[in-house]
């Protein structure tokens, strides 16, 4: 084997150990991506159901409060035998617990978007990273030029 043969078979191994290394490196760097768009999904999903419960377990306080408020009140005005002001605290107590639940169906409508739109962000964002080119166009060819073969 010739001094040149010998250079070359150096070269050309040396050439595909690099370029296995940069094609590893782009792999590994693929799978973090989609690794990390994949527990942004499971936080975004967390926090809205976090949330979700957090709105839910409050409409239900609120709830209990203006039942237990207005039949207080109803007793008290019974107690002085007024009917009149209990039918009133029966309307206040409906009027109540149906502005708790347009709030409750607001909150949640909102917090939906606000989930639709982090979902959105996250998915446009990976594919941005989907988008890139292919490590194929950064790794010179053996004699030297540059794109795929």
């Amino acid at each position: 084997m010739t001094e040149n043969e010998k250079f070359k078979n150096i070269y050309e191994n040396a050439y595909n150990q690099q370029k296995q290394t940069m094609e590893l490196n782009y792999t590994q760097f693929k799978n973090m991506i989609e690794n990390a768009y994949l527990q942004h999904i499971q936080s975004i999903e967390l926090y809205y159901t976090q949330l979700k419960n957090m709105i839910e377990n409050a409409y239900n306080q609120h709830i209990q409060m203006i039942k237990t408020n207005a039949s207080i009140m109803k007793s008290y005005s019974s107690m002085f035998g007024n009917n009149e002001i209990g039918k009133n605290i029966e309307k206040m107590e409906s009027d109540f617990l149906t502005l708790n639940e347009e709030s409750k169906k607001s909150m949640i409508g909102q917090l939906d978007l606000i989930k639709d739109n982090y979902l959105s962000n996250a998915a446009k964002i990976n594919e941005g990273y989907h988008k890139m080119q292919s490590i194929d166009k950064f790794v010179p060819n053996p004699d030297g030029s540059v794109g795929s073969k």
